[in-house]
């Protein structure tokens, strides 16, 4: 059994209570989780956090706190340094829906609106600062200084951001990270999707959010970015909102290279293909983005596993 698991025993959320099962959550991309199945048929949701990422296990928190009310969120059970636990949800996430990429976006765009209009007060939660991602890149990927001179020039925007109006952003909007009741073949017309993980909280520009919605799900992969980016504003201007596709494309090259190398720390700690092949993708998509003549991966001088 994981060390993890065997922990959730010593929570005193859990010994109050008696474990019956706990099965690993495999589905997600982020933090490692677990359903625990408790005694009269209690289901959990627990969230652990490692020592690396602590912080953002206070930025999730404060935002199950402060929304406690709202239907698109769940509520928080318990919480410690490590632990998030919240009631579990039986639903499909967006991702598992038989719907066209079209609806699916126009599902997380409306709950991306929804959520942005959340008044989350918080000292935890902190404007984009795509240098401060990067120097955690740095530290954990051990780069040397010509490497470091490079990944900042790619990620340098913070002044750009700074002068604009910054509003909540998710920071996250994966189709898995979207819970829905319905059947894998629709969903229902009055239904509101339960949405979850919200430790890359950040204030930003709305684009910031859409950006790293269409790199986080690959959305590359299936269609141009011209159409994602269309389809997109079409949808919003029917809410009466208006974006920029320059700043969706100065975000996405961005997303796209820190989701790439979050891959590859995770790649380097489990040794899991898995997140190797999804660094692998995020590079390629932007190389193209970006019409980059040598890639990322050969600028930074990355040795990656073949």
């Amino acid at each position: 059994m994981h060390k993890n698991i065997k922990l959730l025993d010593e929570l005193p959320f859990f010994q109050q209570r008696t474990i019956i099962s706990v099965a690993e959550i495999t589905t997600g991309l982020s933090q490692q989780s677990f359903k625990v199945r408790c005694l009269n048929d209690q289901l959990f949701y627990a969230k652990y956090f490692d020592k690396y990422n602590t912080e953002y296990a206070q930025i999730e928190k404060e935002v199950l706190l402060n929304s406690a009310s709202s239907p698109i969120t769940t509520s928080l059970l318990y919480s410690d340094e490590h632990w998030l636990v919240t009631p579990f949800i039986e639903a499909n996430d967006l991702s598992k829906l038989n719907l066209p990429i079209k609806n699916k976006l126009n599902i997380a765009l409306e709950l991306m609106l929804t959520f942005q209009k959340l008044i989350i007060p918080s000292k935890k939660i902190k404007p984009i600062s795509f240098i401060a991602h990067g120097d955690y890149y740095i530290n954990a990927l051990a780069l040397n200084k010509n490497q470091q001179q490079i990944l900042r020039s790619l990620l340098s925007d913070d002044d750009a951001i700074k002068a604009q109006q910054l509003t909540l952003c998710h920071g996250d909007f994966n189709f898995t990270n979207m819970l829905l009741n319905s059947p894998l073949t629709g969903i229902a017309s009055d239904e509101i999707p339960i949405l979850i993980d919200f430790e890359c909280c950040c204030y930003s520009e709305v684009e910031y959010d859409i950006a790293m919605m269409i790199a986080v799900n690959n959305l590359l992969n299936y269609l141009s970015v011209d159409t994602v980016i269309a389809q997109i504003k079409v949808y919003l201007a029917q809410r009466m909102v208006n974006i920029s596709t320059k700043k969706v494309m100065r975000y996405l090259g961005k997303s796209l290279l820190l989701n790439a190398l979050w891959y590859i720390c995770r790649f380097n700690r489990t040794n899991d293909n898995k997140w190797l092949i999804l660094a692998k993708q995020q590079f390629q998509q932007a190389d193209v983005l970006n019409n980059n003549k040598t890639s990322i991966v050969d600028r930074l001088k990355l040795h990656l596993p073949a």
